[in-house]
């Protein structure tokens, strides 16, 4: 499967299924594809083909994201985003109760 159908795909998933926002970082070398946002929480995701590997650019951005705080992942799969999104959406929810 295609980059931008994995990314699609997601996209509708977060929305439909889980009601979560979604930009799309355009114009900014290096940085994730989205951003996605829900209850106050932000996590990144680059969207990647099965088996491609992000740019050093690439690299290099979501190290710096990491290192303030911020949460990145490279996604290559629909399944993987819907495990991710849900355990993601799970902590949110925990760290709301607190």
């Amino acid at each position: 499967m295609l980059e931008k159908e994995i990314e699609r795909k997601c996209i509708r998933l977060a929305k439909v299924s889980h009601n979560v926002a979604n930009v799309k970082l355009e114009g900014t070398v290096g940085w994730p594809d989205r951003l996605f946002l829900y209850a106050g929480r932000v996590m990144f995701i680059e969207f990647k083909a099965p088996g491609k590997l992000p740019r050093p650019a690439q690299v290099n951005i979501h190290k710096q994201l990491r290192a303030i705080g911020f949460t990145v992942h490279i996604v290559d799969s629909v399944a993987e985003f819907e495990i991710l999104i849900g355990n993601w959406l799970e902590e949110v929810k925990c760290l709301s109760l607190l």
